[in-house]
């Protein structure tokens, strides 16, 4: 008897994994199969006298699944790029499917060329275009449903193919129906159906494959405890080499400030050696003359050198790992429950269709109804929640344990964890560090931030000194009418100093309100005529121009990256973690003179809307849209208190509320200031997730600033009885 763990390609859903283990079980020689959704192998018990590799891996491809052979390390690689660029283009191509195909049933405006009553054709050639494009995005979904009904292991992709293509079908009769006259068919098109449903099994396999990364990551954690490479002594001569090249009885040297590379024994020297990943004691341990020493340890102190005993496959480390794996394919009793009833549960789902469909056609309905009927139970009854959630369930705890260092044998002992009333632990080291940190540093000499606030007084001053300034000049030299009545420069002034550091330099800063007003304002024709914001203009120019200065933040006398860098993936910010919330909230953070505090840009927000200089629309659409666009595609995502700390850091709350409701700038139709707030949201999360800065709220601004006349023409409303002259007629 032998076993044999292979890595599986093509499973998608609980029903595959199920598949593919009875298949096997059944298979003469495999005395027992165990395969693995999450982790994507197979652990294989079988005869090797009757098979070996090569035939098994023949039973899975039998089966409709690819083996990649034995299953050596974890896959931990994430949802690159791409794949999260091309999630969010078919979301927004999502979005705008169901526009077309519903927005006139809800009585949302559409465009005349793309309505369905006065233009069927090209409606419906808008309709079948990007359902095709849907088809090509779930390609998989549909061969991966189609091959494994065909070799008589229907999953979820089955139930999916067969209502997606049902549903296509369909809706390209009515297309021939349509060209050959026959307009009425345009109510009797499918097509957002077949792409809506590949759409919710791309989002919920994107949801699933995110989950499944974090636990591989925690295990894989542990193979990268023990280094690279190491250093071998042959012959007196000192060797750098890598793991694969160490053999058994190789002398191998570690100096202090190194990790143990193999299990072996001191033949010389000795040392304190930090073995807290194993046995959680923080003290380091001294080691000396024939005393083992495991891979991973780290050597403090001292210089030794040791025979390689355990190598490769048998270290600790490795049987740590092997352990772990072995563990996340063994089965918990509920977990062998749900996989059972969904075994069963696909083919009884596609029967009871058949006998639907079959039921509402003998009744008298007509064919739309009945297969309308058959798809919706093919797609609601899809069993994918039934056999995957026990098992996730159960993978992602073995992953989190093995991260936290704790190792569990069985998937058992976690459904048998609930019963658990007392834990004895061996030794202080398992429940402490033993290590000293900072937690908190205290400043007295700068209570409530008076110095913060006595310099950023004097650079809102001097801003809006040089706006008022700027503008008054430039009216006499141009012997224009004065209009510094209207204050609009004093908030120009304002809301530029907001968006500076308090340490930026004060003739920056009055240059910054000198170009507000003179290049963005006055020479397109003064208030009312200018096509941007001039504050956020002016930050823009001085962000290109003085990079330094506007980066250098500092709150209550300590320096440091704002928030929003620190959350940013891929940040060069080193050894700072982001503030709380509480202190975002509050404005105890590194950032801009305006943007630190939410609490007072939302008092001051109240004061606004309550005297009816502001309206909610823009605001609340802007932040509504880019908290859920940061919840599915930002760097955590799904995570609740990212979304919040990324609403809390930045400028985002200044700009939604003081900045993205300028009057001039902004749309005056009450839809427009909608889709102005909707635009701002994707764009500050675009920027944010894929952009080089942190920040985006003034280019988001900006840019909507651009197309708010084109916002305008879209969502202006057609005085009554002119509705003709809108449509060209």
């Amino acid at each position: 008897m032998k076993s044999l763990i292979l890595s599986i390609d093509g499973m998608t859903c609980s029903a595959c994994s199920n598949g593919l283990e009875k298949y096997l079980n059944k298979q003469n020689g495999i005395f027992n199969s165990s395969v693995n959704l999450v982790m994507a192998n197979a652990t294989i018990t079988y005869d090797e006298k009757i098979l070996n590799q090569e035939k098994i891996e023949k039973y899975i491809k039998q089966a409709g699944f690819k083996s990649l052979g034995v299953f050596k390390k974890i896959n931990t690689k994430k949802n690159s790029k791409k794949e999260k660029i091309q999630f969010i283009i078919f979301t927004i191509l999502a979005i705008i499917l169901m526009y077309i195909a519903m927005g006139h049933m809800v009585g949302l405006p559409i465009i005349n060329f793309l309505s369905p009553h006065n233009n069927p054709i090209n409606y419906t050639m808008c309709l079948l275009i990007l359902a095709i494009a849907f088809l090509i995005y779930g390609y998989d979904i549909l061969k991966n449903g189609y091959k494994n009904l065909i070799h008589k292991i229907p999953n979820m992709d089955t139930l999916v193919a067969i209502g997606v293509i049902s549903s296509f079908a369909y809706s390209l009769y009515g297309v021939f129906m349509i060209f050959k006259g026959n307009l009425h068919y345009v109510v009797n098109l499918y097509f957002e159906s077949s792409a809506i449903i590949i759409y919710f099994v791309k989002l919920g396999r994107y949801i699933d494959k995110i989950s499944k990364d974090k636990t591989k990551e925690a295990i894989q954690k542990l193979v990268e405890i023990t280094p690279n490479q190491a250093i071998i002594e042959v012959n007196g001569v000192q060797k750098q080499v890598t793991l694969d090249e160490i053999k058994k009885g190789d002398i191998v040297i570690s100096k202090a400030g190194d990790k143990i590379a193999v299990d072996g024994e001191i033949i010389e020297g000795n040392a304190h050696l930090d073995e807290s990943f194993i046995t959680g004691e923080s003290k380091p341990v001294a080691k000396s003359i024939g005393e083992k020493v495991i891979a991973g340890s780290l050597n403090y102190d001292g210089f030794i050198k040791y025979k390689a005993e355990r190598i490769g496959k048998e270290s600790t480390i490795s049987e740590i790992v092997k352990l772990v794996i072995e563990a996340s394919n063994t089965k918990a009793p509920i977990a062998k429950i749900a996989d059972k009833i969904s075994g069963y549960f696909v083919p009884t789902v596609i029967v009871i269709a058949i006998i639907t469909f079959v039921s509402y056609l003998f009744l008298g309905y007509d064919i739309k109804t009945a297969l309308s009927t058959f798809i919706t139970v093919l797609v609601v009854a899809c069993p994918c929640s039934l056999g995957l959630a026990t098992p996730l369930a159960i993978v992602i705890s073995e992953g989190l344990c093995a991260g936290n260092g704790i190792l569990v044998k069985k998937s058992e002992i976690l459904e048998n964890a609930s019963k658990i009333n007392t834990i004895v632990f061996d030794k202080t080291g398992t429940l402490t560090y033993g290590k000293l940190k900072i937690s908190k540093i205290y400043n007295y000499s700068n209570l409530f931030g008076a110095k913060y606030g006595l310099r950023s007084a004097l650079l809102i001053i001097l801003t809006v000194v040089a706006c008022v300034l700027s503008e008054y000049v430039f009216e006499k030299i141009t012997k224009r009418e004065s209009t510094l009545d209207d204050l609009s420069a004093v908030v120009t002034g304002m809301i530029l100093a907001l968006n500076l550091p308090c340490t930026f330099p004060y003739w920056k800063a009055m240059l910054g309100g000198f170009f507000a007003i003179v290049i963005v304002k006055q020479l397109f024709g003064g208030l009312g005529q200018n096509f941007m914001n001039p504050a956020l203009a002016a930050r823009c120019f001085l962000l290109i121009a003085y990079t330094g200065p506007m980066t250098n933040f500092v709150c209550d006398a300590y320096s440091g990256a704002t928030p929003l860098a620190i959350l940013k993936p891929g940040s060069e910010v080193v050894g700072q973690t982001a503030p709380t919330l509480l202190t975002m909230f509050i404005g105890k953070t590194s950032g801009v003179i305006g943007e630190t505090s939410v609490i007072a840009i939302l008092i001051g927000a109240i004061i606004m809307i309550l005297l009816g200089v502001i309206d909610l629309k823009i605001p609340a659409s802007y932040i509504i849209t880019f908290a859920v666009f940061m919840f599915l595609f930002g760097a955590q995502q799904f995570d609740i208190n990212y979304v919040v700390a990324e609403l809390c850091g930045g400028g985002l709350m200044l700009g939604a509320f003081f900045m993205a409701t300028d009057y001039v700038t902004s749309p005056i139709t009450p839809k427009g200031q909608i889709v102005f707030g909707v635009l701002l949201g994707v764009l500050t999360g675009i920027f944010r997730i894929f952009g080089a800065s942190a920040e985006g709220v003034s280019y988001a601004i900006i840019i909507c600033n651009l197309l708010v006349p084109l916002i305008e023409k879209v969502t202006i409303p057609v005085p009554f009885g002119k509705e003709g002259i809108k449509d060209g007629k």
